[in-house]
């Protein structure tokens, strides 16, 4: 069955992304003492390329729309055995019967070449990287120095030395980068400006002034579509099943409670029957995955509290639990108030 991955950070961070040091895939939290690596002009399967390869914690910083959905990864799947054997038969057999055609082709290719005293070499397959190049400096045309220019496919990043300037080899397919630097706003610009140590990039600094008082300064507000903190989880999903299928499973759920049943509160309990550990997926009346966790029951009966995301209002709402080890499925519908 088709899965999708899943990321989601329910608990974003409050440290100011600009007043990080930079760091090779992004940027360096000392509260944490972790890198957070930003995710926010990455594809979705580049996303999921660095998260299979990653070990440990991963923080990271996200656009919303990145986040509480299936991501799609857009990879070449690697053929088959049997694919293989048949492509190899298919070629031989289209190979064996165009030779002929081919050998006459090819000598009536040469010969026209011969009269016209030319001669064919390789075709240049071109360069597979190219050389970027500019100079960095703020609104006020002040130099930056140890500012970054990252390139968004590899997360490859340069530095800028005392003077501003920056020289970078990036891939040739690459169409823009993200150049950044602490206190100031990123900006992502365009590959085909970059081809002279002459061309400037401008930065503004930053505005981080609230009018706060002593309360935690939430650096999200200044970029609502900005989520940054440690993934809560990223865990492959099976494609949701019609609303239709669900409906006929909750008719015959006799596994688990949901308390209390309308809910209002952001919380709710889960009353399981079986001791074990639970994968628990919610899904609004569309189908959509709206959150996801993980609950482990000691005790037969035991109730396990869930956090409900901001984002589930009142409505209609599926929740599917499935046994970790037995990968057996159970729903039942909720109404939150």
């Amino acid at each position: 069955m088709k899965t999708q991955t899943y990321i989601q950070v329910t608990s974003p961070c409050n440290e100011d992304w600009n007043k990080m040091a930079d760091s090779e895939k992004g940027r360096f939290c000392d509260a944490c003492a972790i890198q957070v690596i930003d995710f926010t002009l990455l594809t979705d399967h580049q996303v999921l390329s660095y998260l299979a390869s990653a070990k440990g914690k991963v923080c990271g910083r996200f656009s919303t729309e990145q986040l509480d959905r299936g991501l799609n990864d857009t990879s070449v799947k690697k053929k088959k055995v049997w694919q293989w054997v048949l492509t190899g038969f298919t070629s031989l057999f289209f190979a064996s019967k165009s030779f002929a055609q081919g050998k006459l082709e090819k000598q009536l290719s040469q010969a026209s070449s011969l009269t016209n005293n030319k001669h064919e070499g390789l075709k240049d397959i071109g360069p597979s990287s190219i050389t970027i190049k500019g100079k960095i400096m703020d609104d006020a045309t002040d130099l930056l120095s140890k500012a970054s220019i990252v390139e968004p496919g590899t997360l490859n990043n340069v530095f800028t030395n005392r003077n501003g300037d920056f020289v970078m080899q990036v891939d040739v397919r690459t169409t823009s980068v993200l150049v950044q630097a602490n206190g100031y706003d990123s900006r992502v610009v365009p590959v085909s400006m970059l081809n002279n140590t002459d061309t400037i990039v401008q930065l503004k600094k930053s505005d981080t002034t609230r009018n706060t008082g002593p309360d935690v300064f939430d650096k999200n507000v200044l970029n609502p579509n900005i989520i940054m903190g440690g993934i809560t989880n990223y865990t492959e999903v099976e494609k949701p099943a019609p609303i239709t299928t669900f409906v006929k499973k909750v008719f015959n759920n006799a596994f688990f409670k949901i308390l209390p049943n309308p809910t209002a509160n952001g919380s709710l309990g889960l009353s399981i029957k079986q001791a074990g550990t639970y994968a628990v997926q919610i899904f609004d009346n569309s189908s959509k995955l709206v959150h996801v966790a993980e609950v482990t029951i000691n005790d037969k009966g035991q109730v396990a509290h869930i956090s409900l995301p901001t984002c589930v209002s009142m409505g209609t709402y599926y929740i599917r639990l499935i046994d970790t080890k037995t990968k057996k499925e159970y729903v039942d519908k909720m109404i939150v108030q």
